[in-house]
């Protein structure tokens, strides 16, 4: 399985051929509109940034309770 983090436009080559894209918060907590037309229903980290891409590594590799 592979993952791919961006968290703008220039990263949708990389978000269209992994299995699973995230699409990370901006710093100023919006999300890239051209990434959301392009995949609508991408998954999103709720954290911003640093954070958001911390987020989305640890739901991928810490196991839920």
């Amino acid at each position: 399985m592979s993952m791919g983090l961006g968290n703008s436009a220039n990263d949708l080559p990389l978000l269209r051929h992994v299995h699973r894209p995230i699409l990370v918060r901006k710093t100023n907590g919006s999300y890239d509109p051209e990434v959301l037309r392009e995949m609508p229903r991408i998954e999103r980290t709720r954290g911003v940034g640093p954070a958001g891409w911390r987020e989305a590594i640890e739901k991928i590799l810490v196991p839920a309770p």
